[in-house]
């Protein structure tokens, strides 16, 4: 046991640290070669998320808008004139 030596200077771990593969939305922006860094496709995401939330409040604002009563003086047609209609005291 008194000759036994260690050579610790040459010491190689079996399992090097391999980072694991990211998944979901991340993993794919990495996977895709569009970003390099997680932080970089949170912050991607993040942009996209608040995009997505722009434009379904401006649809939701443009859908839901109630339709303007049409003013006598942009009437046209004249049979759609209100004080022609049957009923109404002109």
């Amino acid at each position: 046991m008194e000759n036994m030596q260690f050579e610790d200077q040459n010491f190689q771990p079996r399992y090097q640290n391999v980072p694991q593969s990211q998944k979901g939305m991340v993993g794919w922006l990495i996977k895709k070669g569009i970003v390099k860094d997680q932080a970089i496709a949170n912050y991607i995401l993040l942009g996209v998320a608040v995009l997505f939330v722009i434009l379904t409040i401006t649809v939701f604002f443009i859908f839901l808008k109630k339709p303007a009563v049409p003013d006598a003086s942009t009437i046209t047609d004249p049979s759609l004139d209100p004080a022609l209609l049957p009923g109404s005291e002109i």
